[in-house]
């Protein structure tokens, strides 16, 4: 390895060629990598779903959930089995273990789906599916003062026009109802015409004829025949004839229905700013940069609205609607990334100019130049390996800036201090640079092992992450390779040119000219010789002296060390220093989800959430006229409205019934206002609870979600029963409920819509009636039959035959519906019995059980570790004197913890199992390095300082400890490490020629205090300007710049300080122990080992 450095060194071409191909590598690379704002999570799920329209919740589990299940056990790599099942429709999703061939997942499934033949006949087809893998753009709004059918005839058209523009590869429209030409009988009329239901449905569907009738040839030319039908004419369906009778009179179907064209019986409202909208919802797979297709978005906005400042360029959409970008990732993702990129450069600064003064402005441009080869590289690497520029990886860069600079200082420093101490250039670059050679590899090795923690975490925040140690460890590959390789060969100019100037500053120094003006770069180098002086002074009377009395104080320096690691412990237990597990910044958006009474009217929840929009203009008002916020602008630039909708916390929309209702509240940017999204969502939840709303069973209010997360606690449990489940929710929310700082509770246990259920009495089962024929019947006249399905243009139309909405007013009129039996036609109420029932309105399962979530969030500065232990849960079952062992024992309950407990879970256990393979790990690279089993376990020792760095670091500037900053900690295992790998280098080094290990430790501090705080102050000049950022998009990874920063200079103290105290004493320990096992005395031993220290090493190991 040394020749090959040596020839690298002395070879221009060679150093220079490797160079280019590293950077052209980077450089390609660059403009193909895809950006986006986090990394993406995939996660391998194959879902079931199937619907079956008017069947309530339980008859969904009954007929169609456990059958799914029972076919579905035993799926190869099956790692959970959940479903639910509401009224009108099943879903069954098979997770899969990570790493499974997904494809084939899902072939299996279907053919297990399809075998299936005791599906009920009015169940749709099943739809097999893998999760829904794509990233989301943008959320676009369409609104004007238009009526329904225009609005949805242009919002097919914007639709269209954004898939043939690839501005996305999947756009979908919310807020549409399914369109319908309904028949609407009147049940009057076929009891007169001795007609039911079924036979209308049936003459309909004839009547809609479309098939091929085979091929005619003549002399001319063939011929394809086919009898077809004017579908789309409504006459035609008014003309459909139904009976006809001896005398030739035809009864059409305009005789006893009422044909028109309108949309699906659904309730669903949708506003945008008070004026009815539809939402159009634009996704992108894997291979789509969101940044490209938002500037393709908006450049299609303008084509669509009209040029807002030049009024002769009109868009393409008429007058009277107006298309508006709600919410975009790409927003968030660009000035993140350009915030990150600002820092970076600006941090790039800061460390040139730190290196130049400790070196000279030659040796820092190289330092930095070598910088900008080993990032390019690790950008190459990283397009490899199918990573994208997002966040983590764009911090895991600057981070890098920090860390890789240390290897290219130690190697520059060392060259530095030869040529100060007279070597020739040439000499001192190469016999500079295989010097340190061993403690570098050592260094990176353990810098790459200490990451290694990172990419070993399970779970969601693992896949979050995993980009951040693979990042760094590439960096960490061509940083050793630029800096043995590339950087000696740039550095030898520097060198001769810094050996001439040395020589002409002695020259000038010797024959003085007092006349002569300096030049800029003698002032230079008079500012660098005065650095140097200050640096030299500040060692020899600060840095010595203190290295002396640390040795002689050194039991004293270590008992004070634990004592404040255990304070750091202390604060953290006592809440002193906050936790939490994953703090989601403040966003832009908020979402409030509403839930009433099942079976309330569209009208009633309209009415309702009015009163709720009402209260948020009077908070933000509120709030707008305090002192803190007086200069404040309006924060609120938009306001969506979803009536018999939920948003999801990504923004998305699901349709769910009459009594349900969101808002999402857009604000201005964080950049352009003071007031916290936070601070509007904590005002306007305290002001509801002064106004109850009516019929209000849950309201949930949380900002859009930018990383893996979820409810602080979530609790599911299972039990025998369902009043067990009833009673088990009821309890378990009220013990919520009485601590502080608990909101948001609810619960997936709902009551659905009050529901009669018929069910066929003697008399009707006398005259052979079944319950099937009755559903049948039931099912036409009040959901109506579906005769056909025709696509008219961009519609899917259904053809549906049924009794109209007004006949069915009453229990009265549901009796009176006509039911074909085998002797005629019958009214309802004479061959059956109808009892009101209240259903559940879905059931969610778990490996087959029925269960139960209950969630809840935490306000700021709660522990979700304290709520839980409250609880009554342990680390591996539940207190027996808890609130949930005697739920457990009274109702045979069976709880498990998720949302973020069980995330926290998991991914503390992943980086403790990491963290002890990485100091494992770590302490056998030192082994191998120092050829020592004791020196090690020295080195080893400065983790436990860094994290009181960390800690110190997080209380300074009140933040809250999460796992990012555990991530921070982890990582600055590896960057600590380093200064004291060369520092007890140098320390072996001294003792190998005759000092005593008192004198070797206190020499080594003397020469590696320059080159430490070199790193450290490069380090943390990368990490300053994300630290010193008041930007709350950087607030996401802040703590971890925390961490690092603050747990480096701690570090810093504790490599110069604290390691050479515990070197002595562990060698005192070693002493004492030769001893106790050869006789010899301690002081015999140090004069041995003065006269012959290798014989006295041996003899150690």
């Amino acid at each position: 390895m040394n020749a090959v450095i040596s020839w690298f060194a002395r070879s221009p071409v060679a150093a220079n060629v490797l160079m280019l191909i590293i950077v052209c590598l980077g450089l390609i690379s660059l403009p193909s990598m895809q950006r986006d704002t986090l990394p993406r999570i995939d996660g391998e799920t194959v879902e079931v779903q199937v619907a079956y329209p008017g069947a309530s919740a339980e008859e969904v589990e009954a007929s169609l959930v456990r059958v799914i299940e029972e076919r579905l056990v035993g799926l190869e790599n099956l790692k959970d089995l959940s479903s639910v099942a509401r009224e009108g429709m099943a879903a069954v999703r098979a997770e899969l273990i990570e790493g499974s061939d997904a494809d084939a997942a899902l072939a299996e499934v279907r053919n297990r789906v399809s075998a299936i033949t005791t599906f009920p006949q009015d169940a749709e087809e099943p739809v097999v599916r893998l999760a829904e893998r794509l990233d989301l753009v943008a959320f676009l709004m369409l609104t004007g003062d238009v009526d329904a059918a225009s609005l949805r005839s242009w919002a097919y058209r914007v639709q269209e026009r954004l898939i043939d523009q690839e501005i996305g590869s999947q756009v979908l429209i919310d807020g549409l109802r399914q369109r319908e030409f309904h028949i609407h009988v009147d049940a009057l009329a076929l009891r007169q015409h001795g007609l039911s239901l079924a036979m209308v449905e049936d003459a309909v569907r004839d009547a809609l004829v479309s098939q091929p009738a085979g091929t005619m040839s003549t002399a001319e030319s063939d011929f394809l025949i086919r009898v077809t039908t004017p579908r789309e004419d409504l006459d035609f369906y008014r003309s459909i004839p139904l009976v006809s009778n001896e005398h030739g009179s035809v009864l059409r179907l305009d005789a006893v229905a009422e044909i028109g064209d309108g949309y699906e019986h659904r309730p669903l409202i949708i506003r945008y700013n008070g004026q009815p909208a539809l939402q159009l919802t634009i996704s992108k797979d894997r291979h789509q940069d969101v940044l490209r297709a938002n500037a393709r978005l908006d450049t299609f906005l303008v084509q669509a609205n009209g040029h807002p400042k030049l009024l002769d360029q009109p868009g393409w959409l008429p007058p009277s609607l107006h298309l508006e970008r709600t919410f975009a990732w790409a927003d968030l993702v660009e000035s993140r990334l350009r915030l990150l990129v600002d820092n970076g450069l600006l941090g790039l600064v800061l460390v040139f100019c730190a290196l130049w003064a400790f070196t000279s402005w030659r040796v820092a441009m190289w330092v930095c130049a070598g910088l900008a080869i080993a990032l390019l590289g690790t950008l190459w690497l990283l397009h490899v390996q199918g990573a994208t520029i997002n966040m983590i990886s764009m911090f895991a860069l600057i981070m890098a800036v920090g860390i890789l600079v240390d290897d290219a200082i130690i190697v520059s420093e060392n060259i530095y201090a030869r040529l100060e101490q007279g070597s020739d250039p040439r000499a001192a670059v190469v016999r500079g640079t295989q010097q340190v050679l061993v403690p570098i590899i050592g260094a990176t090795a353990t810098s790459a092992a200490a990451f290694l923690p990172l990419a070993m975490v399970p779970g969601a925040v693992g896949d979050f992450m995993v980009v951040l140690p693979i990042t760094i460890i590439a960096g960490l590959i061509f940083s050793l390779i630029e800096c043995f390789f590339i950087l000696p060969h740039h550095l030898l100019p520097a060198m001769r040119r810094k050996h001439v100037d040395q020589r002409r500053l002695a020259r000038s120094a010797a024959r003085p000219s007092p006349g002569r003006r300096k030049t800029l770069g003698a002032r230079l180098g008079h500012l660098r010789q005065s650095i140097d002086g200050a640096l030299a002074w500040y060692i020899a009377r600060v840095v010595l002296p203190t290295a002396r009395l640390t040795v002689r104080w050194r039991y004293a320096v270590l008992a004070l060390s634990c004592a404040v690691l255990l304070a750091c412990l202390g604060m953290i237990r006592g809440g002193i220093v906050p936790w939490r597990f994953f703090v989601n910044p403040d966003g832009d958006v908020i979402t409030v989800s509403v839930r009433f009474e099942q079976g309330t009217p569209i009208a009633v929840t309209s009415k309702q959430v009015q009163l709720l929009e009402a209260q948020l203009e009077k908070s933000v008002a509120a709030l707008l006229a305090t002192p803190t916020y007086a200069q404040e602008a309006q924060p609120i630039v938009h306001r969506s409205t979803m009536i018999g909708s939920l948003p999801s916390s990504r923004g998305t929309m699901r349709a769910d019934g009459s009594h349900v209702a969101g808002l999402i509240i857009g604000l201005r940017p964080n950049e352009q206002r003071n007031l916290a999204a936070s601070t509007i969502m904590q005002r306007w939840q305290d002001d509801m609870q002064d106004q109850r709303l009516a019929g209000l069973q849950s309201m949930r209010f949380e900002g859009i979600e930018a990383g893996p997360s979820g409810a602080d606690i979530d609790i599911r449990f299972a039990a025998p029963s369902w009043p067990a489940l009833e009673q088990i929710t009821h309890e378990l929310r009220q013990a919520l409920q009485s601590y502080d700082g608990v909101h948001n509770i609810d619960d997936n246990l709902r009551l659905g819509t009050p529901e009669l259920q018929a069910r066929v009495n003697d008399f009707g089962r006398s005259l052979g009636l079944r319950d099937g024929d009755v559903a049948r019947s039931l099912r036409r006249a009040v959901i109506g039959g579906e005769a056909l399905r025709l696509q008219i243009g961009a519609d899917e139309v259904v053809i549906r035959v049924g009794s109209p909405s007004r006949e069915i007013v009453s229990h009265a009129h549901i009796a009176r519906l006509p039911i074909t039996t085998p002797v005629g036609i019958m009214e309802l109420g004479q061959v059956a019995t109808i009892t009101r029932q209240q259903p559940i309105a879905s059931i969610h399962r778990s490996n087959r059980q029925r269960v139960v979530t209950v969630t809840a969030d935490l306000r700021s500065g709660v522990n979700t570790d304290d709520i839980l232990d409250a609880l009554g849960r342990d680390s591996t079952n539940l207190r027996a004197d808890s609130e949930l062992a005697r739920m457990r024992d009274q109702h045979g309950a069976q709880f498990l913890f998720e949302g973020v407990a069980a995330t926290q879970s998991i991914t503390m256990q992943g980086l403790q199992r990491g963290m002890l393979v990485a100091v494992v790990v770590i302490y056998l690279i030192l082994v191998l390095t120092f050829a020592s089993w004791l020196q090690p376990i020295a080195i080893l020792a400065i983790i436990p300082i860094g994290f009181i760095g960390a800690v110190a670091g997080h209380l300074v500037l009140g933040l809250t400890m999460s796992v990012i900053s555990f991530f921070g900690i982890v990582g600055l295992t590896g960057i600590v490490v380093n200064d004291a790998i060369t520092c007890i280098h140098f320390i072996n080094h001294h003792r190998r020629n005759g000092q005593s290990l008192g004198e070797a430790v206190v020499t080594a501090v003397g020469e590696r205090f320059r080159p430490i705080i070199m790193t450290t102050v490069t380090t943390v000049a990368g990490l300053l300007p994300l630290l010193l950022e008041t930007s709350t998009q950087a607030a996401f990874l802040i703590p971890m710049a925390a961490a690092i920063s603050f747990g480096l200079i701690a570090s810093t103290v504790g490599t110069l300080i604290v390691i050479p105290a515990l070197l002595v004493v562990l060698y005192d320990i070693r002493g004492g122990m030769l001893w106790l096992r050869h006789g010899i005395s301690p002081l015999h031993h140090v004069q041995a080992r003065q006269q012959n220290d290798d014989a006295t090493e041996e003899l150690a190991r």
